[in-house]
């Protein structure tokens, strides 16, 4: 199932003995379009504090109630390592975080979580950094990589805006994006096109992007502009559904990411 993601902002984020704040942001990897963290706002339980958690604690979330329920307690979100969310985000600093709560690192395999494409529920068993520092992580938190910043980890709400280019015509702007609930994969941009033409938001693939400025706020696709003018628009009436996604993957000539999933 798809989610909208400004439909996840200010959701409730539920710990297993109470709340722990709402969601503000997330934090997308621009390399595999995976959502790596959500930015939790705490709020007056911790004075405004923002903590990062990771999809792998995620035990359910409730759209009908609004909630993203995790597998973690008060306490343990309260002695996390305080990370400055306002600034990029270190690998060092997401090593800690990885350790901290005994998450498996997302990076260095073929999945889009290492070695497989969703997320798995793991159990926390460390509480604080001393117990990090007395026993050595897992095998599967070593890094071989230090403490420079991570380019490839950027804010959602830093993507609202940017604008498309396709193949030389840029147009639109991003007004919003689309998460698949199970895996957290990023699966499509939502394109305004009405300052190029009128037009319902058409939905693009996060797979047919081949670069993003981050500089000049530009999103490359590799597509004709005149293919993505007769795209399937996204109506309110119409189900963004694998129906729906079907027609836009064969509009485009593209073989559908669930039937690679599925081989």
């Amino acid at each position: 199932m798809l989610t909208r993601m400004k439909e996840l902002d200010g959701y409730r984020i539920l710990a297993t003995d109470g709340d722990i704040g709402h969601a503000e942001d997330f934090l997308l990897d621009d390399e595999k379009f995976g959502i790596r963290f959500i930015v939790v706002n705490t709020g007056f339980w911790l004075f405004g504090r923002k903590v990062l958690i990771s999809p792998h604690a995620v035990s359910r979330l409730d759209k009908v109630a609004g909630e993203i329920v995790v597998n973690l307690s008060q306490q343990q979100v309260k002695d996390s390592p305080d990370i400055d969310t306002e600034m990029p985000v270190s690998r060092e600093h997401e090593m800690q975080l990885l350790r901290y709560y005994n998450w498996p690192v997302y990076w260095g395999g073929m999945g889009l979580w290492r070695e497989s494409d969703k997320p798995q529920l793991y159990p926390i068993e460390r509480h604080s950094d001393e117990a990090v520092e007395k026993d050595s992580p897992p095998p599967f938190l070593l890094s071989p990589e230090g403490s420079e910043l991570n380019p490839h980890l950027r804010s959602i709400k830093e993507l609202r805006g940017y604008h498309i280019d396709a193949r030389g015509s840029v147009f639109g702007h991003i007004e919003d994006a689309f998460v698949d609930n199970e895996s957290w994969a990023l699966r499509y941009l939502l394109v305004d096109t009405k300052s190029w033409w009128p037009s319902l938001p058409v939905p693009i693939s996060t797979e047919w992007i081949t670069d993003i400025s981050w500089e000049k706020s530009l999103i490359r696709v590799d597509l004709d502009p005149e293919q993505i003018k007769s795209a399937p628009a996204l109506s309110p009436h119409v189900p963004f559904d694998r129906t729906f996604e079907a027609r836009l993957y064969s509009h485009y000539g593209k073989t559908g990411y669930w039937d690679r999933l599925a081989a």
